[in-house]
């Protein structure tokens, strides 16, 4: 009879155990939806799904930084454990890839809860040849793809933080850029790039591999006290102007395999 009774309490515990786990569950997926009412009723892997989250990051964009960051910082509590992670891997990720932005740009201290796809997007081109693209001190939480994008005007990324992987492979900057005292945790790869104007990495930590191969630098290039923690290739690049890897540290192997170099190379430790 007693070990019945005990029978009953543990099922009775383990029923009342689940029916808590299925109230915090419910309640967590209320509070997403309640940041995220565009994804309600929506599935993650439909097409409706992708224009309404790239339609709902344009729309906070335009807000502005403040009501962006309020949404970044309360999706950055919701994190879950690995059963909701995929839902919300996916909710959380900012989607500009494919757009053409023809006047300012400017994501200035924006904080990216998770991953960020700007993947083919245009900032300015020939006609609206745009002023600075501008991403100074932003803060990215998961991997960033700017696969194919186009800079027309100078770009600012200096002060930003990349906690995964970043590509930047074959993109254009027609001008200037800036990725100064930057930290990239992931991989980064700026393969097939083309910078038309200086390109500044002076203070930027690649806490990862970076890959520069057969990317093209028309105007000066400066890895001025850059810290390269991992792999570091450089294979085929070409410097056509003056390049600077003054107090640079290379942790690991680099390699500049047919890399060209036009003009000055400065190297003082």
């Amino acid at each position: 009879m007693d070990s019945a009774r005990g029978s009953e309490d543990r099922d009775r515990d383990a029923a009342e155990q689940d029916a808590e786990a299925a109230r915090a569950e419910q309640e967590w997926l209320e509070a997403l939806y309640a940041l995220n009412p565009w994804a309600r009723g929506l599935d993650i892997e439909s097409d409706a799904f992708e224009v309404a989250r790239q339609n709902a990051c344009v729309n906070r964009w335009i807000e502005g930084v403040e009501m962006w960051n309020a949404w970044g910082a309360a999706m950055r509590k919701l994190r879950p454990e690995k059963k909701f992670r995929p839902i919300f891997n996916e909710i959380a990720t900012a989607d500009f890839s494919q757009l053409c932005f023809l006047s300012g740009v400017d994501f200035r201290r924006y904080v990216f809860p998770y991953s960020a796809y700007f993947n083919g997007t245009q900032f300015g081109n020939d006609i609206h040849p745009l002023g600075e693209t501008l991403f100074g001190s932003a803060y990215f939480g998961g991997d960033v793809w700017f696969s194919n994008a186009n800079f027309a005007g100078a770009t600012a990324f200096h002060n930003s933080t990349f906690g995964g992987d970043i590509t930047f492979q074959g993109c254009a900057f027609h001008d200037s850029v800036w990725f100064t005292n930057v930290k990239i945790i992931g991989l980064s790869s700026f393969k097939d790039a083309t910078f038309g104007g200086n390109g500044e990495f002076d203070g930027t930590k690649f806490n990862s591999g970076v890959e520069f191969d057969n990317s093209t630098f028309n105007g000066d290039a400066s890895f001025e006290v850059a810290r390269f923690n991992d792999d570091a290739d450089f294979d085929g690049t070409v410097f056509s102007c003056d390049v600077w890897f003054d107090g640079a540290r290379f942790n690991k192997s680099s390699t500049f395999d047919g890399a060209i170099f036009r003009k000055r190379v400065f190297l003082k430790a």
